[in-house]
C-alpha cells in the first residue's frame, strides 16, 4: 500500500476545493449574465427617449450659499463661471447630470429658459437644479416631481 504524504493530501484537497469554487463561480456568472442582460443593455426605445426634446424630470433649486454648495464651489459653477456673473448678465442657469442633459444646453422649464452651466453631486439622472437668488427662495421652491422640460442643444 502506497503512503501519501500529508502535504500531498492537502494539495489535492485544495485543488479540488478551488475547482469546485471555479465551477460554482462560472455557473453563477452565466446565470447572472443571462438574467440581467436586459437590464444592462439599453434598448432602442430607451435611447430614443433620451434624444427627444422633451424630458420628464424632478426639479429642485439651489443658491450660491454655503448650505447649497461646498466651500470649494461656493458661488462657482463647473464651467468656471461665477453664479453672480450669470445673474448680472440675465442668464438663468441650472445644474444637470451631463450624461442625461449636455452641458451648455438650453432648457425651458415653466416658460423660463435656463442654461445648463453647472453640475451637482446630487444631480443624477432625470433631475435638474435651478439657481435662485436666496436660500429662502430655494426652501420655498421645494421639490417638484415629474415636471416636463424642453431641451434645446
Amino acid at each position: 500500500m502506497k503512503v501519501v504524504r500529508r502535504e500531498t493530501r492537502l494539495w489535492i484537497l485544495a485543488s479540488v476545493v478551488a475547482s469546485i469554487f471555479l465551477v460554482i463561480g462560472w455557473y453563477a456568472f452565466l446565470k447572472f449574465k443571462e438574467s440581467n442582460i436586459e437590464n444592462v443593455v439599453p434598448t432602442l426605445q430607451d435611447v430614443q427617449v433620451q434624444n427627444t426634446n422633451e424630458l420628464i424630470v424632478d426639479v429642485t433649486a439651489y443658491c450660491p450659499c454655503s448650505k447649497c454648495n461646498s466651500k470649494k464651489w461656493k458661488g462657482r459653477t463647473i464651467r468656471n463661471g461665477w453664479m453672480y456673473k450669470f445673474k448680472e448678465q440675465g442668464i438663468k442657469i441650472c445644474a444637470v447630470d451631463p450624461i442625461v442633459i449636455p452641458l451648455d444646453s438650453k432648457i425651458i422649464y415653466d416658460g423660463v429658459e435656463y442654461e445648463a452651466k453647472d453640475v451637482g453631486g446630487l444631480i443624477k439622472g432625470n433631475k435638474i437644479d435651478i439657481l435662485l437668488d436666496t436660500h429662502k427662495d430655494t426652501l420655498k421652491f421645494g421639490v417638484k416631481k415629474d415636471q416636463k422640460i424642453i431641451i434645446k442643444e
